[in-house]
Parts: C-alpha cells; sequence; structure tokens
C-alpha cells in the first residue's frame, strides 16, 4: 500500500464524513430516540479520532491510522445494516411494553457484512419456499375440490350413448339424399306418428332416411319399427338379422309418404321367404272376411331383372306390401314403386364398391356429359387408355387429370391408369422417345434403363401403370414371339425383374404378363380359345417376381394339368397355382374379357362373374366385343341375385383400396 500525504489522508477521512452524512439523510424520518443519541455519541467520537489522527505529524504510523480509519468505517457500515433492520420491524417496535419500558429490537445484528453472493442464496430460498407452499395449497384445495365434486357432464353423455346407440350404415346401404329426425312425443304412439311425417322433410324422387326417438332422445328399436308395416317378422327370420342396424326410409309419391326399411342380414337369407309371408298375411289379413284370405304373395320382376314378392290381395288386385333380399339385406316395404326406389339407392351404393374391381375402356379425348354421366353410374376403378383416347402429350395430361378428379368426387378414390406400352410393334403412344422393343434388350442395365425412361413420359402424362413387360417363354413361330425377350427363362427373368425396377424408379407400376404364358401357338388367343395340354415354363415369372411387382396378368386359355376345363382367370385351381408359385402380393388382373374367344364358349355374365369367384382382384375390359356397361350392368345383376357374395367382392376391393393409398 502507499503512503499517503496528511492532505490525502485528511481527504479520505473528510469523505468518509461526508459520505455518512449523504446515508444519513437516507434514513427514515421515524427512528428510535435512543439510537439517534447513540448515533450522535458515535458521531462525536469519531471527530475526536479523526482530529487525533491529523493532529500527528508522524508519517510513518499513517498506515496504522489508515487502517484504523478503515476498521472504523467497516463498523459504521455493520451499524448501519443494523438500524436498516430496526427500519424493517418498525411497526413491531412501535409497541409499548405494559410496564412502559423501552422497545426490544427483533432485528439481528450481524458481526460481519454478509456476501452479496449469499444474500442473493436467501432471497432463492426464500422464493422457492413460497413457490412451494403456495403451489402445495392450491394443489390440496384442488384435489378436494375434485374429491367431492359431482360427476362431470361429460360421464353422463358417455353413459347416454351407450343406452341410445347410433344408427350404423355401411358402406353398401342405400344412397341416401336427405335426413329426417322425427322425436315422439312422451305418450305418443309409432303407428300415428308415422302417418304425421312432415312431408317438407321428405325428398321426392330419392331417399330420405328417417330417424325415430322416443322422448327420452333414444332411438326407437327394431320391434317398434316393424309396426310401422303393420307386421310382426318371425323368429326364424329375425334370428339372421341384425337388429341394431337397420334403416328406414321414406320417399314422397302422389303426395304420400311411403317407408320401406332395410335391415342388414347377419346370415345368409334364402328367397322366397315363406315363414315372413305367413306371417305377413296372417297380421295383414286377419281383421278380412274368410274369402278375402285367398290373397296371395305374387313375384315381380323390375327392369334390372331383380325379383319381388308383394302381397297382393284377391279384391282389386292392389299391390299392399312388399320384400326382397339384396346384398344381404332384407328389405321391406308399402308398395312396388317404393322397393323399387329402395333397391335402386341399394344398387348405386354396390356400384361404387363393384366399380373398384373393374379397369376400363373408354370413348373420346375429353370429359364429354356421356362420359361424366357413365363414371357417376359406374364408378370405375381404373381406365384403359387406347390410341383413340391420345392426340398429344397435353392433350392426354389434362384428360386423366379431369378424370382423377371425377373419380375422387364420386368415389373418393384416385384411378388406375393403364397402357400398353410394350416398346417394337405394341405402342399405344407410338411419338414418345423411348420405343426399345424387348427383344432388342441385351442386359439388365439397358432393360432398367429403358424402363425408367419410358415410365418417366408416362409419369409425365399421368399414367400410373404399364401392362409391360410379357414375360411369355415363347418359341420362334408363336404369335407373340416379336414381343418376347426370346432369351432363355433365367435371362428373361432377369430382364423383366430389372424393367419392374425401372418403371418403380420412375414412379410407374409395371405388370408382369401373361401368367403362366401364351406359349406353343401360332393363333391369336384373343379371337380363339386356346387349350394347352401342358402348362408353360413358369420360372422367369418366378425371376422376376423377386422386384415384388404390384401387378400381374392372366392368359385367358385352357391349361388341362391345372384345370381341364375353365380358362385360367375362370379356375380358383389357376389363382390357387399362382399364389402358390408367384404369392399374392401383387394385384391379379385378367387380360382384356371383351374378347371373341371367351364369348365363343361364355355368356357375358360368366365371363364377368367367374374371375372375381376364383380370386382375381381386376378385370380388364376395354369394350372391344361387348360394352362395358354390358359388362357392369351383368356383373351388377349376378351381384344382386346372391351369385356372387359380398365376401368376395370386399376382399379384391380392400386390396384395391389398400394399393391405392400408395398412389
Amino acid at each position: 500500500m502507499e503512503n499517503k500525504k496528511p492532505k490525502d489522508l485528511e481527504k479520505e477521512i473528510l469523505g468518509l464524513e461526508k459520505e455518512g452524512k449523504k446515508e444519513e439523510k437516507e434514513k427514515p424520518l421515524k427512528n428510535i430516540e435512543k439510537e439517534n443519541k447513540n448515533l450522535k455519541k458515535r458521531k462525536v467520537t469519531e471527530e475526536e479520532k479523526k482530529m487525533d489522527f491529523l493532529k500527528r505529524d508522524d508519517i510513518r504510523t499513517m498506515k496504522k491510522d489508515l487502517k484504523k480509519l478503515r476498521e472504523l468505517k467497516a463498523e459504521k457500515e455493520t451499524d448501519d445494516i443494523s438500524l436498516l433492520g430496526l427500519k424493517k420491524r418498525e411497526p413491531e417496535e412501535q409497541e409499548e411494553t405494559d410496564n412502559g419500558k423501552d422497545k426490544v429490537s427483533l432485528a439481528p445484528k450481524f458481526s460481519k457484512q454478509p456476501k452479496s453472493s449469499n444474500k442473493l442464496l436467501i432471497r432463492i430460498v426464500f422464493v422457492l419456499v413460497f413457490l412451494l407452499i403456495t403451489g402445495g395449497g392450491y394443489w390440496f384445495f384442488q384435489t378436494q375440490k375434485d374429491l367431492y365434486a359431482p360427476p362431470v357432464v361429460e360421464e353422463n353423455e358417455e353413459e347416454q350413448e351407450e343406452e341410445k346407440p347410433e344408427i350404423k350404415i355401411p358402406e353398401s346401404f342405400a344412397t341416401i339424399k336427405q335426413e329426417y329426425t322425427y322425436q315422439l312425443g312422451e305418450k305418443e304412439k309409432i303407428i300415428p306418428a308415422s302417418q304425421n311425417f312432415n312431408k317438407e322433410k321428405i325428398s321426392e324422387g330419392g331417399l330420405t332416411r328417417i330417424i325415430l326417438k322416443n322422448y327420452e332422445d333414444k332411438l326407437i328399436p327394431l320391434d317398434d319399427i316393424e309396426k310401422i308395416f303393420s307386421i310382426e317378422l318371425p323368429d326364424k327370420v329375425i334370428n339372421k338379422l341384425n337388429q341394431e342396424n337397420y334403416n328406414l326410409f321414406g320417399t314422397i309419391r302422389e303426395d304420400k309418404v311411403e317407408k320401406d326399411l332395410v335391415i342388414e342380414a347377419s346370415a345368409s337369407l334364402s328367397f322366397p321367404l315363406s315363414d315372413l309371408e305367413s306371417q305377413i298375411k296372417e297380421s295383414l289379413l286377419e281383421d278380412i272376411e274368410e274369402p278375402e284370405k285367398s290373397s296371395i304373395f305374387k313375384e315381380f320382376t323390375n327392369q334390372e331383372d331383380k325379383k319381388f314378392r308383394c302381397l297382393v290381395p284377391s279384391s282389386d288386385y292392389s299391390l299392399t306390401f312388399c320384400y326382397t333380399t339384396i346384398n344381404d339385406y332384407l328389405v321391406l316395404s308399402e308398395s312396388f314403386d317404393s322397393i323399387n326406389q329402395a333397391v335402386a339407392g341399394l344398387n348405386d351404393a354396390s356400384r361404387k364398391k363393384i366399380g373398384q374391381l373393374f379397369i376400363v375402356g373408354f370413348e373420346g379425348t375429353s370429359v364429354t356429359p356421356e362420359l361424366e354421366s357413365f363414371f357417376r353410374k359406374y364408378y370405375p376403378g381404373g381406365i384403359l387408355l387406347s390410341s383413340d383416347n391420345i392426340l398429344s402429350i397435353h392433350q392426354t395430361n389434362s384428360l386423366i387429370k379431369e378424370l382423377q378428379k371425377l373419380s375422387m368426387e364420386t368415389t373418393g378414390h384416385p384411378l388406375i391408369v393403364g397402357i400398353n406400352q410394350e416398346g417394337g410393334s405394341v405402342n399405344t403412344i407410338d411419338f414418345l422417345e423411348e420405343l426399345t422393343a424387348q427383344s432388342d434388350i441385351e442386359n439388365q442395365d439397358q432393360a432398367y434403363s429403358i424402363a425408367l425412361n419410358r415410365g418417366k413420359e408416362l409419369k409425365k402424362m399421368g399414367i400410373n401403370l404399364n401392362f409391360s413387360p410379357l414375360m411369355d417363354q415363347v418359341e420362334d413361330g408363336d404369335y407373340i414371339y416379336n414381343r418376347s425377350f426370346q432369351k432363355n427363362a433365367t435371362t428373361s427373368g432377369q430382364l423383366g425383374q430389372s424393367m419392374i425396377i425401372g418403371y418403380q424408379g420412375a414412379e410407374v407400376h409395371g405388370c408382369l404378363k401373361y401368367f403362366p404364358g401364351y406359349v406353343g401357338t401360332s393363333s391369336n388367343p384373343g379371337q380363339k380359345l386356346i387349350i394347352f395340354e401342358e402348362t408353360p415354363e413358369i420360372k422367369q415369372f418366378e425371376e422376376a417376381a423377386s422386384a415384388n411387382p404390384k401387378f400381374i396378368m392372366t392368359s385367358n386359355s385352357i391349361y388341362k394339368e391345372i384345370d381341364p376345363s375353365l380358362p385360367f382367370p375362370f379356375s380358383e385351381e389357376g389363382i390357387k397355382y399362382l399364389e402358390h408359385n408367384i404369392g399374392r402380393d401383387p394385384l391379379i388382373i385378367t387380360d382384356d374379357l371383351s374378347q371373341q374367344a371367351l364369348l365363343n364358349a361364355y355368356n357375358v355374365d360368366e365371363i364377368v362373374v367367374n374371375p372375381i369367384k376364383a380370386g382375381v382382384d381386376l378385370e380388364l375390359i376395354s369394350g372391344y366385343k361387348f360394352s362395358v356397361e354390358e359388362g357392369l350392368d351383368s356383373f351388377l345383376k349376378a351381384f344382386n341375385n346372391n351369385k356372387i357374395t359380398e365376401e368376395e367382392v370386399e376382399e379384391s376391393k380392400s386390396r384395391i383400396i389398400k394399393f391405392k393409398k400408395e398412389l
């Protein structure tokens, strides 16, 4: 420490004095009298000591004196801290004792000044303790509140939902135009209520779903709904029905609300239902005189070849009650016209499901009103482009975009857009750059590159499926030899595998065809049904299938070793053979079914129904030899008459929809 001159020391001491006076001014005006006196005494003592130090001439004692002054300063600061504590305690110290004694200070006195870090630590601890206390208190009171609180509304709503099941409408139920909810009064009966439905709430020319509730806002059960028709379903029938899954429909005809009841069947229903007819005749004719009980159920057929059974009283031959079974549903109706309306609604819903199983050809290069009407009636799952649909890249892309938009609006699913672009002699689009024939492909790198470039061109136009490569192990002179790889089975399989990978790289799907192969025939298999004594080589299909293609196309020929009587796609044994050797991962699609070769031996109903029954997923109908509309109508008619089951349709549809989610 440097030695300081007396003048400097004096300035420092005077500075301390000024500093003390400044701090003194900042003290509260209300100080304790006793402490004021002590403070004045302390100041006098300090002044005397300062003067004593100043009178000394010995500079050598300056260090000691300065040390002494600093000790005094520290002592002063300690006293100031004590006074600050007294200030905080002032309200308590102003209370006097009973005997008039001086107030007692509760402020702690520190022997040393606490460090700033200690102050901060104390404050943090205080805040944490405060938060713990307040948080704990809030938790305690909230817990008590929840413990004794009444049940919340949501719980009651859940209980009500359990007691009041919602009407569940399967996807295949009738197409509904609108809904109408009618709530019965506390003493209102269901039959008079059904006669008072608001006609303005019921659609004319379409089905309105009528939801009936009681005064407690619960759904009316099926046992009461059937009273609307003045019948009681027999046990043998009702045991085969899903009683919680029914729909009551209404439609306006001749200014009258005619009603239909559609109930889902949980087991197969035969047609006609003799037990139901006996019960209905007994219920409806019990008040009629004996001669009138000769009334009978008569069978009728609508324009779509659907059969109905209607009760016909012998007196005036007017229809009074009708029923039918369709697509695993029992339909009850008040008239023939009314049941026709309900069946039409069910058919529309069925077409949406059935349409997903078909890739179809069409006419035109743009979306015309006729084409839009076709899509809104049949809901196809995919389209096959021909050269007649294509003028340019831009036009084709625009056409596909419009059709994709229409498909999403009507079905909620995208279209599979397929084309035959093999290269060589088979090119639907001849103005593209990549037209290399399969017979010119020499190695796997070349096969991959060709498929990748071809796929990119197709993708640009909006096409997502190419029916390529052709995998048949044919011989020179065979009808499709020029379209094949013309290599041995192993090499052909490797080239096919590379092409599938190339298409996938372009985000377009390839398709192995025609399993198990058109081999050893020089005639066109589309014109004449070919029967093969032996099963062709399929090693090349197995090799190419290791690339995980999404599609495999069947041939339309008969292979006696597999099934001696049925064409491959019609044969359950044939599809099992494919699944055993290739697996079930690819979607199985037929070759074009609209061929003269098949029509020579089968009718349209058999041609469109047999593949789905055998296990095929998708049917290809170009419209070449019979129209697409004829094929789809035939399938719907067979479906309505239970020649093909809901389960068979649903199995293929679910696999197709699963694939479409990846598009």
